[in-house]
């Protein structure tokens, strides 16, 4: 499974500009220039098809690119309402500018043609006679030759037509020409100058006066979602979406239905053909705003409440003729973002609210404003139209106000534009006003922010899911998660339907519920109510989970039919007699399963009292039937008094939530917040395993690594097992670079070795560490296998019995202990695989890598001697291997889980090796390397 990760976007144009008479009309937007190179610059007759087929086009997200011309290369056509049209550099570097005075008015993005590094610059300019807007006019900018002193001369000139225009569009299939769609959903065709071409006259279908072009584009028939066996090579297919007018305002557009509309254009001819004719309704909202990929047919449509509805559009061929078929395939309500969440929408905010655009492979690139309890946020997103998960994230601005309602009520405060550019970059084009107490000052951006795929494991996709449910507004209120993703002891059995009627289930149901939430919602209270410090937080927590696990406890006993007050005195022998009846259980059990008359060292005295437990056992039966399952139920508590474990309490997932991000939470400068700093909770959840990493939106370990907590992120990496790979590395990186002492590297490596890991997902993640850090990580992986070649060395391996039996003083004691040499070989196998290139041209490394090499080469033949012994123990293994297990199998039917093995626990058969010192005995000899490569000894 593959995902997209956004890089950190960066602004490449700003202008503030003051308009007293803001209206509806565009305000910024951009383009891809469309360059054709020489040897297609000829006559639209003469293009041959494999010639037109390798010719990039940008609705299908891509571009050629003059290769004569460097430094036009990667370049984005970016139009400002009231200053002009700048042709930029994906650094933020400005080319070239053509100036459009303030009281003009542009319409849509204006349009660039590149031809041999000569720039033809087309945009549609709004003018005003007599009150009446127009939108005939087009302003058209050439170069012309070099001057003398080598620098190119521009001219301007401007031409009116009949009808009045909706867009222009320019493709590298008809490199002499320019599409104009009109208003009216009528096509015209002129050349680059914008003179009558030689068919000059108005194509395509004419819709009815009461509609209204609202959204246009063409795209290449050649690979496209088109089927081709009935069109023209090479063709461009033209793509207009239309909609009713208003009946009371004909600026306003007030209709629930639109119709879409297919022509066909020959390249070679430039004559037209109608394709197909589409109208859909939906009576439930009114469409806004739309997008198209033409490679797959898919339509994007933006509804006024917020909901996004994708359609697969299907073409039919019947009679030689086309026919389309809409059905719908994805739906998403994003309720979370403005203006849907405070419910005021209108259709003139709505227009641009919200700027999407389709991406390959299934996602979707969507731009909007998400609202705070103290700003509004300008966020980037990238979703998974297949899952409907959120896959990536980045602010673009924030915008704070002391009454977010008033931004909401503006009509025109911000606006969109989205387009996906040529390698794998974004560009977004935002409108926003520029100071809150001037509303004629408004600050136009575009950014430009690049993304990339990377591979991502199942649990990661399943983590993603908490950042998607605030776009979705998915659930609300203390019951989140709860039966699904709580945490604790089950409720399957304190909730169990077959004792109780479905009314009184019920009842037992919201009763448990409301306690539930009552208990966390007081303390929820105490915590937000700032007139505390972090102490007294400290001890009301550790108060709140003591009187959360004694009710836990509670409905334990409960869940087994036990009285509490028969417990209690179960409790004063227990404290009185645990080590007399740990000992002799074990003895019992010896004595009735194995049939052993050894027993002259048994002590009856200690026996009664054994005897007095099991009697006090037998006054807890109710029914004679049930004595069986009271029996096995007391096995349970048991077991469970003896293991020293403690009933978790009862959380939901919203309280642990709420509880984590207060504790983690952020100032406004993005430094952690310390006045609400409390490990004490961190580690008790942690210990408890009740949070994951997606817990905190950036990860719980970049979380404690903003504030230093070394010790909680080694009990993290201990306990927790969806620990992301990247946030692993990150890690690693971070300590490598630090410039503190309070910590060794070595430290934290232990555990990041023994923590789980996908290795494909850690050999991309190894990457990013550079030829430095190698080589650190390298030598502190040598001493660690040195150590363990040591005869003297103690090994004592890092534990990974599960951590819910571990003691603090335990886990410290682990914090010494070396991986397992097995796991430490593996890591050192992938960082080796990944950075193989970079070891073997670095001479710096090549003595390190010689030891090490030495070293693995007498392992390696160590292991070949313990092979070459597998003959004559395989045979006596497989002999006892059998009777070996069938008594398990017996013992553990019998109830003897850990008495396995006779004559004091000891194994079958052991194999050792031993290793003798002295100048009689032989010695391995040790195999030299020189550069990297082994020298042969001499007999």
């Amino acid at each position: 499974m593959t995902a997209i990760t956004l890089r950190e976007p960066f602004e490449i144009e700003q202008k503030i500009i003051t308009n007293k008479n803001q209206n509806n009309l565009f305000d910024i937007g951009a383009s891809l220039p469309v360059e054709i190179i020489s040897k297609t610059v000829n006559s639209a007759k003469t293009i041959d098809e494999k010639i037109i087929d390798s010719i990039n086009d940008e609705n299908i997200e891509k571009s050629s690119i003059n290769e004569h011309d460097p430094e036009l290369e990667e370049k984005i056509l970016i139009t400002f309402k009231g200053s002009g049209i700048s042709l930029v550099s994906d650094d933020g570097r400005q080319l070239r500018n053509w100036p459009i005075p303030p009281q003009y008015s542009v319409i849509t993005p204006a349009k660039c043609l590149i031809k041999s590094g000569r720039c033809y610059v087309y945009v549609i300019i709004h003018s005003e006679c007599d009150g009446i807007g127009s939108d005939k006019v087009i302003w058209f900018w050439k170069d012309r030759k070099k001057s003398l002193d080598g620098s190119l001369q521009t001219k301007k000139k401007i031409r009116e037509f009949e009808r009045e225009l909706f867009s222009l569009e320019i493709s590298p299939l008809l490199p002499k020409n320019v599409i104009l769609i009109n208003k009216d959903g009528s096509l015209l065709v002129v050349k680059n100058n914008l003179k009558p071409a030689y068919n000059d006259r108005f194509i395509g279908i004419k819709i009815k006066k009461k509609r209204v072009v609202v959204w246009s584009t063409i795209f290449n028939s050649s690979g496209s979602c088109v089927p081709t066996n009935l069109l023209p090579r090479p063709s461009l297919v033209v793509l207009t979406i239309s909609m009713n007018k208003s009946e009371k305002n004909i600026t306003s557009l007030s209709s629930k239905h639109f119709f879409l509309s297919f022509t066909c254009i020959n390249c070679n001819t430039l004559r037209y053909e109608f394709l197909a004719h589409y109208a859909h309704s939906d009576q439930s909202s009114t469409p806004l705003t739309f997008n198209f990929d033409p490679l797959t047919g898919r339509l994007f449509v933006l509804f006024s409440p917020g909901v996004l509805k994708v359609f697969m559009i299907t073409f039919n061929v019947i009679d030689s003729k086309f026919d389309i078929t809409l059905s719908e395939v994805y739906k998403f309500d994003f309720d979370g973002l403005l203006p849907f969440t405070e419910k005021c929408f209108s259709t003139t905010q709505g227009e641009c609210a919200i700027g999407f655009a389709p991406i390959s492979d299934s996602y979707l690139a969507l731009v909007g404003m998400q609202k705070t309890s103290v700003s509004i946020n300008k966020v980037l997103t990238i979703w998974d139209l297949r899952y409907g998960t959120l896959q990536a994230e980045r602010v673009l601005g924030t915008f704070k106000q002391e009454n977010p309602t008033d931004i909401i009520s503006s009509p025109s405060l911000f606006k969109f534009q989205l387009i996906v550019v040529p390698g794998s970059n974004l560009i977004v084009s935002t409108l926003s006003e520029s100071l809150p107490n001037n509303s004629n000052t408004f600050k136009l951006s575009s950014f430009l922010c690049r993304y990339y795929h990377e591979p991502m494991t199942l649990l990661h996709a399943l983590n993603r899911m908490k950042d998607s449910s605030v776009y979705l507004q998915l659930g609300n209120g203390f019951t989140r998660g709860f039966g699904i993703t709580r945490f604790g002891i089950n409720s399957d059995k304190k909730l169990d339907s077959s004792k109780h009627s479905s009314n009184e289930f019920l009842n037992n149901i919201e009763n448990y519920i409301k306690e539930l939430q009552n208990d966390e919602y007081k303390f929820l209270k105490f915590l937000f109510s700032k007139s505390h410090t972090t102490e007294d937080i400290k001890k009301r927590f550790e108060k709140f989970v003591k009187k959360k696990g004694i009710k836990s406890f509670e409905s334990f006993l409960k869940t087994n039919d036990i009285n509490l007050d028969q417990y209690s005195k179960y409790t004063e022998y227990w404290k009185r007699n645990k080590k007399t009846f740990k000992k002799h259980k074990s003895s019992k059990s010896v004595n009735i399963y194995e049939e052993d008359d050894d027993d002259d060292n048994f002590d009856f005295d200690d026996y009664n009292n054994y005897q007095k437990w099991f009697d006090l056992w037998k006054e807890w039966d109710v029914k004679t039937d049930e004595s069986r399952k009271n029996i096995i139920d007391r096995e349970k508590v048991c077991e469970y008094l003896e293991s020293g474990e403690k009933q978790k309490p009862e959380l939901s997932y919203y309280f642990i939530q709420t509880v984590i991000e207060y504790c983690l939470s952020k100032n406004p400068d993005g430094t952690p917040n310390l006045n609400c700093w409390v490990p004490e909770i961190i580690q008790y959840f942690i210990k408890s395993k009740m949070i994951s990493n997606n817990v905190v939106k950036s990860g719980i370990i970049k979380a404690l690594i903003e504030r230093e907590a070394w010790d909680l992120i080694k009990l993290a990496l201990y306990f927790m097992k969806d620990v992301p790979e990247d946030d692993l590395v990150y890690l690693l990186k971070y300590i490598i670079s630090s410039e503190t002492k309070t910590f060794s590297i070595g430290s934290i490596l232990r555990y990041l070795i023994t923590t789980p890991k996908n290795d494909n997902m850690m050999v991309w993640s190894l990457r990013q560490l550079t030829e430095d850090e190698v080589m650190i990580v390298i030598k502190i992986l040598y001493g660690w296998i040195e150590k363990y070649d040591q005869t003297e060395f103690v090994r004592e391996v890092l534990s990974t019995k599960e951590g819910s039996q571990l003691r603090m003083h335990e886990f410290h004691k682990d914090a010494n202990k070396l991986p397992e040499f097995h796991k430490l070989l593996e890591f050192l196998t992938l960082l080796l695989d990944v950075h193989f290139t970079t070891l073997i041209m670095n001479s710096n490394i090549h003595p390190l890598l010689s030891r090490l090499a030495n070293r693995i080469a007498c392992d390696v033949s160590l292991y070949e001697t313990l092979e070459s012994m597998r003959g004559c123990l395989e045979s006596y293994h497989n002999k006892y291997l059998k009777q070996n297990n069938l008594k398990k199998i017996e013992n553990i039917r019998r109830g003897k889980l850990h008495s396995y093995m006779k004559d004091a626990d000891l194994p079958e058969y052991s194999v050792e090796l031993f290793t003798f010192y002295g100048d009689n005995n032989p010695q391995l000899e040790e195999i030299q390397f020189e550069n990297g490569i082994q020298i042969e000894s001499e007999l």
